[in-house]
This record gives structure tokens, C-alpha cells and sequence, in this order.
């Protein structure tokens, strides 16, 4: 049986804001602001975007990867939404946002990577969707104002994924 869903081919793009090839994010051009990633945008490259004072993330549909260091380091992101499709975030992704205080994760996550938030200082609470299978080595590490995490049962932990987190971070689990 054919798939009715349609296919969105993997962007390759060169604008003033953006260097994207077959789909990945290279580089990001701007200081910062609003960040809009266009349709077709499938993942984002090394680093692509650290250090910079991006205040808004908007994924396409089409984003399934968030790639290692991609947004390191940069203070100015305070929310984060990530879009239906995004099944990874990688190593160091979003690693040092320290004023990032809110992340609603996805239902289709698959995976948090290594390290992915270590130091977001200002996050709080966390909710973790049923689709994430595996949370990667000091995922959260160093998140000193964590205090509740809310995630399913079977999602598989690694003991050090919230090393150095708040002395009281109480865990749900569903």
C-alpha cells in the first residue's frame, strides 16, 4: 500500500540568514533574535548555532534531528518548543542555555542525549513524554534549579542523566 502522506523534499537553501544542504542546517548566520527554520529543514549541523543570542526557536514539521551542540550556549533562549516530528536531541544540544526555563518536549522524542541540557540553570520542572525510550548520560546534569521531573516508567535512565541537580528534585513517574 502507497503512504498518502506527502513527502517534503530536503531543503537546499543560501540566504543572508542561512546555509542549509539537503535538508541539514550548517550554518546560521545571524547574532540572533527569532530563529525560523524553513519547510524542509530535516536537522541541524555541529554547533550551527552556539553562542548566539537567539531569543525563539520555530522548527519546521519537516525537523527530526537536533544535532550535537547545535544551540550551546545560548542565553538569551527562555522556551522551547519542539515540533511533532523531532525524534533526537543530540549531545551538548542545548547544553549552558542558562535561562532557559521552559522546555515542552514532543510526543514522537525517541531520545535525550548526553548532556543535552547540562546547565540549564533556570529550568524547573520537566515533563517527559511516553515516546522517549532512553535519557542519555547527564542529560540534565547541573540543572541546580530542577525540582520536579515528571516521566514514564519505562523510559530507560542513565544513573548520571540528573547529576548535581536541586537537593530536593522529586521524580512522578506514569
Amino acid at each position: 500500500e502507497v503512504s498518502q502522506e506527502k513527502h517534503i523534499p530536503k531543503l537546499t537553501m543560501l540566504t543572508d540568514a542561512v546555509d542549509i544542504r539537503y535538508g541539514m542546517l550548517l550554518h546560521f548566520f545571524p547574532k540572533g533574535g527569532d530563529m525560523k527554520l524553513p519547510t524542509g529543514t530535516y536537522e541541524t549541523g555541529y554547533y550551527v548555532a552556539a553562542n548566539k543570542h537567539i531569543t525563539k526557536i520555530h522548527f519546521p514539521t519537516t525537523m527530526e534531528l537536533i544535532g550535537h551542540g547545535s544551540f550551546f550556549h545560548c542565553e538569551d533562549l527562555k522556551s522551547l518548543l519542539l515540533s511533532d516530528n523531532i525524534t533526537m536531541i543530540s549531545a551538548l544540544a542545548f547544553a549552558e542555555c542558562k535561562n532557559l526555563c521552559e522546555v515542552v518536549f514532543n510526543s514522537g522524542l525517541k531520545e535525550i542525549g548526553r548532556k543535552a541540557f547540562m546547565g540549564c540553570k533556570s529550568l524547573s520542572a520537566i515533563t517527559i513524554p511516553k515516546s522517549v525510550g532512553y535519557i542519555g548520560p547527564e542529560a540534565f546534569k547541573d540543572c541546580v534549579n530542577l525540582t520536579y521531573v515528571k516521566m514514564p516508567q519505562k523510559t530507560q535512565l542513565s544513573p548520571t542523566a540528573f547529576d548535581n541537580c536541586h537537593i530536593d528534585l522529586k521524580f512522578e513517574y506514569y
